[in-house]
């Protein structure tokens, strides 16, 4: 399915076909989504990030409150949309993905 994303400043718009999308996701993290989900699925999880980020915002009104330059180690996010959220946050200063290592 063809699709269009256009940058509104804080937030993008995925058009497919006639329909119109808004998300507050980043092009990177809409573009992982439609690579894994494919784009007729992907405005589904548009909603995540907002309602995810509900369970940690008491968490981070505290911390950004109380601390700065953290380092975050980033273990479990499938696309990036908790990423992004801990990005967005004043305390975050340095945010490292986990990577497992292979056995060979």
């Amino acid at each position: 399915m063809d699709y269009e994303i256009l940058d509104q400043g804080n937030e993008r718009i995925l058009i497919l076909g006639e329909k119109q999308y808004r998300t507050f996701y980043s092009k990177r993290i809409i573009e992982a989504i439609i690579e894994r989900k494919g784009a007729d699925r992907a405005v589904q999880y548009f909603s995540h990030k907002k309602n995810r980020s509900e369970f940690l915002a008491p968490l981070f009104r505290s911390i950004n409150d109380k601390f700065s330059n953290l380092k975050v180690l980033e273990v479990g996010c499938s696309v990036g949309h908790i990423t992004e959220y801990l990005n967005e946050q004043p305390a975050s200063w340095i945010i490292s993905p986990w990577q497992p290592r292979r056995r060979v």
